[in-house]
């Protein structure tokens, strides 16, 4: 589902699932939790195919898509099928920042909008799909490059990330 936008792209393959599903609509709470092991389990390969889809239609890059191995961790698969050597060292640093983004609060946006979407008794997959659009705005989603915005700013800014004397005059 190729966008401009990664968040479209996984918006629209959420939703495309629902055709697949032979029980879409069946909110009893065994269905729910098949559907929702089955998208926690298919999420991450999603994101990452929906951002090799974007850099090869939006940026002319080439298309990379490797399958995930069953060996490895969800980070490990993350990282090896997202980098185009299949490389990789730091997968225990993405599973705990993974760990961190699930955990930050149960009253956070995509949370708080699960709870109010499912409460009118709507399917699993429009569930999620709303969820994940409460992500997209630059007052959650951007949280992330502001992030790394601010990384950068420290990388020019700091010479010396081992001198704590320069970290602090930098953050005072």
């Amino acid at each position: 589902a190729p966008s401009a936008n990664i968040m479209n792209a996984l918006l629209k393959s959420i939703v495309t699932l629902y055709s697949y599903d032979d029980n879409p609509e069946d909110i009893s709470p065994a269905n729910v939790l098949r559907q929702s092991l089955q998208l926690i389990g298919k999420m991450p390969i999603i994101s990452v195919y929906a951002y090799h889809s974007y850099r090869h239609f939006k940026m002319d890059d080439v298309l990379l898509i490797r399958n995930p191995d069953k060996n490895c961790s969800t980070a490990e698969n993350i990282l090896r099928m997202l980098r185009p050597d299949g490389k990789y060292t730091e997968a225990r640093v993405l599973d705990v920042a993974l760990v961190l983004h699930a955990e930050h609060g149960g009253g956070n946006n995509s949370t708080f909008t699960t709870h109010v979407v499912t409460s009118s008794g709507t399917d699993t997959y429009s569930a999620i799909a709303a969820s994940i659009a409460s992500l997209k705005g630059p007052r959650h989603g951007g949280a992330n490059l502001k992030v790394t915005h601010m990384i950068e700013n420290i990388k020019e800014n700091v010479k010396n990330w081992e001198d704590e004397k320069e970290i602090e005059d930098y953050l005072v």
